[in-house]
């Protein structure tokens, strides 16, 4: 899973630096999604980067995972 949240930050990060307002991210990685929607983060560095995905999705107007 490392890999897609490490694609997931950086997606996020290209659409805020664009000026995208409203989002809507298809992933499929399942674990992923589950993880992001339940807020269950885990405490190392994917987690850690997860965290902050959904952070960074605060920052959009609307935001869909």
């Amino acid at each position: 899973m490392e890999a897609e949240d490490r694609a997931l930050s950086q997606v996020i990060t290209w659409l805020l630096n664009n000026n995208f307002t409203k989002v809507i991210l298809e992933i499929d990685c399942q674990q992923l999604v589950d993880t992001i929607n339940t807020s269950y983060f885990q405490k190392n560095e994917v987690g850690d980067i997860l965290k902050l995905c959904v952070s960074k999705c605060s920052s959009f107007e609307n935001c869909s995972i």
